[in-house]
């Protein structure tokens, strides 16, 4: 490694010191608490979603309050989960025009300017910072076999369990789904109903509440007055239902009046919401 390098790692290490918090209660499903609906910062950034799941879009997440930060994944050539979303080069955060190896990755700025990081990265900077991770493997799975398996086992072979108790698992697919094990040991399963399927939420349930799902998502555009059976179901099964893509504070009120119980944002903060209640014009 050269000096140079050397002097990055150490200044970034330092930096993400400032954000080490309070030990958060590390019991499966913990990261739900407080008042609904939570909120969750998409693709790390949250509000900012301008940098992409880089270090900078955590550091400002943390700082707007954001509980639950989520990050995505996609596989580098030599097989290391990289916060990230597909390698495309019509991909405006990336620009890349193949699938980099981990050390590519690390040595391009995120759109000219801003700190990619590895998996490893986010564990060795933010493992105590007082918030959860969710981490989302869509993209890391789309072209490798058996890829989502590939990436639990690799976040299990390098975290401890008590490590594993600040992450939320996302979990696509049914086959996914049923291999599910509490066993694994991380803080909560989150299990994503791709679109079209709510009509499926009761046959879903036994499987969701067997395998220790603490929560599902749906897409904003599932939120309607026919999806209000479903999310009762799930509710009434103590399974938190996550809205992705509420953009806007009409839509947030819409939402959550229909039963969400946390919200995905891209644009919203709950400094913003705290003060649309504060004033009695939120939920």
């Amino acid at each position: 490694m050269s000096l140079v390098d050397r002097a990055r790692r150490a200044a970034f290490a330092l930096g993400c010191r400032r954000f080490k918090g309070a030990v958060l209660d590390d019991e499966p499903g913990a990261w739900y608490t407080g008042p609904r609906p939570l909120m969750w910062a998409y693709a790390g950034g949250g509000a900012l979603r301008r940098y992409g799941n880089a270090a900078e879009d955590i550091d400002e997440s943390i700082k707007m309050g954001f509980k639950v930060i989520e990050v995505d994944f996609a596989r580098t050539a030599d097989g290391i989960p990289a916060a990230t979303h597909f390698f495309k080069p019509e991909d405006s955060e990336l620009e890349w025009d193949h699938v980099p190896t981990s050390a590519e990755f690390k040595g391009r700025k995120v759109n000219g300017k801003y700190t990619p990081l590895l998996f490893d990265d986010l564990v060795s900077c933010y493992r105590d910072a007082e918030v959860f991770f969710a981490l989302d493997p869509f993209y890391y799975h789309c072209n490798v076999r058996n890829g989502e398996a590939d990436f639990r086992e690799y976040v299990i072979s390098k975290t401890t369990e008590r490590e594993r108790r600040r992450m939320i698992l996302q979990i696509y697919g049914f086959k996914t789904l049923c291999s599910a094990r509490a066993e694994w040991g991380f803080g909560g399963l989150h299990y994503v109903i791709g679109v079209g399927n709510i009509w499926k939420v009761e046959h879903l349930i036994p499987v969701l509440t067997e395998v220790g799902v603490h929560s599902v998502s749906l897409q904003d555009s599932e939120m309607t007055s026919g999806a209000s059976r479903a999310v009762g179901l799930l509710r009434s099964a103590n399974i938190h239902v996550s809205v992705a893509g509420v953009n806007t504070m009409q839509r947030y009120g819409e939402v959550v009046k229909a039963g969400a119980d946390c919200i995905n944002t891209m644009k919203l903060t709950p400094k913003e919401l705290l003060h649309e209640s504060a004033d009695g014009r939120g939920v």
